[in-house]
């Protein structure tokens, strides 16, 4: 995190030897501690300053949209309300990144009873919600797809998330018009992450 305290930003430098550094920073709102994770992706300035112009793939949560703390957040107080006491922060510790069938695995061991049979289809009305009244994109990546599509470079988002969540995702933070229509799902492939599909 710089400074200021806010969150990295895209910089770019100069035709000719041009670089972009993308830090994804995320930070849980809950008091009593934070989570950092840093990515930096080189393999996206390389593709950027190739002549081949190779296909540019983002995932959308945690890369495009600030959401994972806004889904963390809505599964630790569902699964609170199932008497698991469990922070964002430690939702995110464990679960990002985890696919929903394992989450859910893993959070009935952990309860010792079954979920309710509408736990996903409830967290996912709640964080619609949210997404509608706070999601922002990840800081930066507005001016990285803006370089993209002033040069037409090829892309597409590759997400683990359901297809209403990532259009609803790219639709509020105004990337959707950038990407459509080269969205996919796992749910699309027979195996999603990490096998590759």
């Amino acid at each position: 995190m710089s400074s200021s305290g806010r969150f990295p930003a895209v910089r770019s430098a100069p035709p000719g030897g041009a670089r972009f550094r993308h830090e994804v920073t995320i930070e849980s709102r809950e008091p009593g501690g934070y989570i950092r994770q840093s990515e930096r992706h080189d393999r996206l300035a390389a593709s950027l300053e190739t002549s081949q112009r190779r296909l540019v793939i983002f995932d959308c949560d945690g890369v495009l949209v600030d959401s994972e703390i806004l889904a963390c957040n809505v599964q630790a107080h569902a699964i609170m309300d199932y008497g698991l006491p469990l922070s964002g922060a430690e939702v995110a510790r464990r679960f990002l990144g985890m696919s929903a069938p394992d989450m859910r695995a893993a959070l009935e061991a952990d309860l010792g009873r079954p979920l309710p049979s509408d736990h996903e289809a409830r967290c996912a009305a709640e964080l619609f919600t949210l997404f509608r009244r706070e999601l922002k994109p990840v800081n930066g990546m507005t001016d990285v797809i803006a370089a993209l599509r002033a040069t037409d470079h090829p892309r597409c988002v590759a997400s683990s998330s359901s297809p209403e969540r990532i259009a609803l995702a790219l639709e509020v933070v105004g990337l959707h018009e950038a990407f459509k229509p080269h969205v996919f799902s796992s749910s699309m492939v027979i195996r999603g992450k990490p096998a590759p599909d």
